[in-house]
């Protein structure tokens, strides 16, 4: 699959993990693990639409060639210029992955 120049934009990815005080509970510390570059669209098919109902109006996805090496599951937040989606599911196709991804805080 080719990715035109003009449609990709880098995104920073971030992993949650969950540190312990010591004392009592635990924080959540956001660790930044590398960038992936992807096209953004609007999610927009049918199905998704039936599986989210409204919140497909917060939601986009973003396609990720396979050559790039860094991993993303569920629940990683990627980031670009202040906009922040975080990844709802990851699909995996022979050339590259489809991530749905909500706004995030």
């Amino acid at each position: 699959m080719r990715l035109m120049n003009r449609d990709i934009h880098t995104f920073k990815v971030f992993k949650t993990q969950k540190i312990d005080s010591g004392y009592v509970g635990s924080s959540l510390k956001e660790l930044e693990i590398g960038d992936v570059r992807c096209i953004v669209s609007p999610l927009s098919d049918k199905v998704s639409i039936e599986i989210y109902g409204e919140r497909v109006t917060n939601m986009v996805e973003f396609t990720i060639l396979k050559t790039q090496y860094t991993i993303i599951s569920d629940g990683d937040i990627l980031e670009n210029n202040g906009r922040r989606y975080k990844v709802v599911s990851v699909m995996e196709y022979p050339e590259h992955y489809c991530i749905v991804g909500e706004k995030y805080e």
